[in-house]
């Protein structure tokens, strides 16, 4: 917002605070916020969360493994055993 004959684009400083320079105080305030409190928490979480995601990837593992020992190797196996029943005897009866 302008007002009739100010430039916008030019810095009027607000009554109080010209005539300063650099190196003046003009006023400083200090707050302590404990923060090991909220690391430790965060670190709590943070442990909890892996130890979850680590058990997780664990299980999908050993049901991948056990899924695919059913479904892809048990048939593999039986083919593999009738394979060289037949390399043996040319028949695929198992007699």
């Amino acid at each position: 917002m302008t007002f009739k004959g100010q430039d916008p684009y030019h810095y009027r400083p607000e009554p109080g605070n010209a005539h300063r320079s650099v190196g003046d105080v003009v006023s400083a305030v200090s707050i302590r916020v404990p923060l090991s409190t909220a690391y430790a928490e965060t670190n709590r979480i943070s442990l909890l969360i892996s130890g979850v995601l680590l058990f997780t990837l664990a299980l999908l593992y050993a049901f991948q493994f056990l899924i695919n020992r059913r479904l892809l190797f048990g048939p593999l196996n039986r083919i593999w055993i009738k394979w060289s029943i037949f390399q043996r005897t040319n028949t695929l009866s198992a007699k």
